[in-house]
């Protein structure tokens, strides 16, 4: 390796300057990949992270007005109680990820974010709207996903049991053998206290319709009855009730199901259903919005670009991200879509 001291040269008046080079003053690392200016949002957000990404993060006065615009989506899902997306454009490596990992941090209040000179006039702006709200982000790295209801609603599955591993699991999979399976284990021990047992001492969730009814402080977790038992069992799908006897049986005795279930384009309920199934879990949750990231989207739709039928299903999809045909959703639904190049051109 070359020497880095400096050297001098005489001009020619007779003085000297030093010749000082590049790499002296810059730290220049012998090889540059492409994946090394790419920050992967899917392993989750710490603290610790957070704070390195938001203090080595420029804020142009282009940035600044691009988190304006995407607070301002924010809010409107916040106050009007809709879902909405946006395209986030951007050339591979561009730092798309970076900047929604900054959004996160905006999104949360975080210390580092709020201190942060460049982002002030922005959250100023945002502050009154913003501030005591919490939001969820699910970041997907979609290539390699095998559709986009498995990829959507197990991303977000997956998500949660990353942050708050003692939260029950949504109920956004296909139920039918799972509960003929908790149905003959139920027959099986032929005794509905024993069967609650089994399952768990989670309040069902038709105890949280009963809003006429004063709770006694203190008093003991009644678990699940025969008659609620019942009433789940027999439910259509989709239905609270049944919702809380699934969400029981995939957090506790049929967690396995959850984990094998990943990436199974069959194992989930159609994306609709899905969207309200996870919205009311991150409702319940403590969140105030749900913030999901679609990276890699239009490459992985190229990618299949031989199967129409399957592109178009896919693209279909992609509108039920705000439209949707089922119940209202419990938190507006934000999407924002990584899109490489101008589909227009």
């Amino acid at each position: 390796m070359a020497s880095r001291r400096s050297r001098s040269r005489p001009t020619t008046e007779g003085q000297h300057v030093s010749d000082v080079f590049l790499r002296d003053v810059l730290t220049i690392p012998e090889s540059v990949h492409a994946g090394d200016f790419k920050i992967e949002l899917t392993g989750g957000f710490t603290d610790r992270e957070t704070d390195a990404r938001v203090r080595e993060y420029v804020v142009t006065p282009q940035l600044r007005e691009a988190f304006t615009k995407a607070l301002s989506i924010v809010r409107a899902g916040v106050r009007d109680g809709h879902s909405h997306a946006a395209y986030l454009h951007g050339s591979f490596g561009s730092g798309k990820s970076h900047f929604l990992t900054v959004l996160h941090a905006v999104l949360n209040n975080h210390p580092a974010a709020r201190a942060k000179p460049g982002l002030q006039p922005v959250i100023l702006e945002h502050d009154e709207w913003l501030r005591g709200k919490k939001f969820l982000m699910v970041p997907y790295h979609l290539i390699g996903a095998t559709d986009l209801d498995s990829a959507i609603l197990g991303g977000y599955v997956a998500t949660v049991a990353a942050l708050r591993p003692d939260a029950p699991t949504p109920a956004v999979y296909r139920s039918d053998a799972m509960l003929d399976d908790a149905r003959r284990q139920r027959e099986f021990l032929a005794d509905d206290a024993a069967f609650a047992r089994w399952l768990g001492s989670g309040v069902p969730a038709a105890a949280d319709d009963l809003d006429d009814l004063d709770v006694i402080d203190g008093a003991p977790d009644a678990g699940w009855s025969t008659a609620e038992l019942d009433a789940a069992f027999s439910a259509r799908q989709g239905d609270p009730v049944r919702r809380g006897l699934e969400s029981a049986l995939l957090s506790g005795p049929m967690s396995a199901y959850a984990r094998g279930a990943t990436g199974d384009a069959a194992a989930f309920v159609p994306l609709e259903n899905g969207l309200s199934v996870i919205s009311a879990h991150a409702k319940e949750l403590g969140y105030d919005g749900l913030i999901l990231f679609l990276d890699e989207l239009i490459l992985w739709l190229q990618s299949h670009m031989a199967d129409q039928k399957f592109v178009n299903v896919q693209v279909g999809n992609l509108v039920k991200l705000i439209e949707s045909g089922v119940a209202e959703r419990a938190l507006p639904i934000v999407s924002f879509i990584s899109r490489q190049r101008d589909l227009s051109k």
